[in-house]
């Protein structure tokens, strides 16, 4: 119940009745007990029931002034570390790499190939130089092989014309010379003269046999050259001269036996005791 206060209330009206003070002091006490018990049942169940608005007005006939809300303090805020934003890392690219990286194997991969080629390339360019220097080797040595065929070939068509030649001078002085009267020859002689003059046959081979030991010749040859000295002696057979009649081509071999003969130094007589004043010997390496 909720009363009305007027202005027009006398003041006597509003102080309290003299008589009546316990009954309600009583009241008041039951009254604020109910509220008590109504709030402790509102504690217990407030969460499990919507709340029920109950509004209760105490009035007494003496005002008095309520008293003020009871504020809360505010609540104290705990001050929050502040997080950095870390910068975001770029995600790699893994194509990227994987391209990358198979880039780096094809060049290694080429880096070998080119080096096994440039060895392989070296090596045919080694095995071409050689072969070359042995066909160029083998090339001269043919042409020397030749040339000196070609140079003992002619040697010996030399030396077959010059006999050829001797031969037929000879003939023909014989055939010039035959029947002369009073020769002393044979029916088989084919001297020129009345009577036989001269060294006998074995007369050569003696005087060669003379002179043969005394030449010294080291040098090399090819093929047999032939040297023809003209040696000219005293009656009692001392070497008086001698020169190179026809050279062999080989000038150490003539020289050879020019020095031979002067070592000689004297000839042996010949069977009739007789030493011939001029002759004509021939010397060869291979005799």
């Amino acid at each position: 119940m909720q009363a009305a206060f007027s202005p027009s209330l006398s003041r006597d009206q509003l102080l309290p009745p003299e008589n009546n003070s316990v009954a309600r002091g009583f009241a008041f006490a039951l009254v604020a007990h109910i509220a008590l018990a109504a709030g402790l049942a509102f504690s217990v169940n407030w969460r499990m029931h919507e709340p029920e608005t109950l509004q209760a007005e105490l009035w007494a006939t003496v005002p008095q002034a309520a008293a003020p809300r009871e504020v809360q303090p505010p609540p104290i805020e705990t001050p929050q570390p502040k997080t950095v934003d870390k910068p975001a890392l770029p995600r790699p690219d893994v194509h990227a790499q994987r391209d990358a990286q198979i880039a780096v194997e094809r060049a290694k991969i080429q880096r070998k190939l080119d080096a096994e080629r440039l060895a392989a390339e070296a090596e045919l360019a080694k095995a071409a130089k050689r072969r070359q220097e042995q066909e160029a080797a083998a090339l001269a040595a043919t042409q020397k092989n030749k040339q000196l065929e070609a140079q003992k070939k002619q040697e010996q068509r030399d030396a077959a014309k010059l006999d050829a030649m001797r031969q037929e001078n000879i003939k023909r002085m014989q055939q010039s010379m035959a029947g002369i009267a009073g020769a002393s020859g044979g029916p088989t002689a084919t001297g020129a003269a009345k009577q036989s003059a001269g060294p006998s046959a074995s007369y050569g081979g003696r005087i060669k046999a003379r002179i043969k030991p005394n030449i010294i010749f080291n040098e090399a040859y090819t093929g047999n050259p032939v040297a023809e000295i003209e040696v000219r002696t005293a009656a009692d057979g001392i070497i008086i001269g001698s020169r190179l009649v026809k050279a062999s081509g080989n000038h150490a071999w003539d020289d050879a036996v020019l020095r031979a003969v002067e070592r000689t130094g004297e000839l042996p007589r010949d069977v009739d005791g007789t030493i011939p004043k001029t002759m004509i010997l021939i010397f060869s390496p291979r005799d």
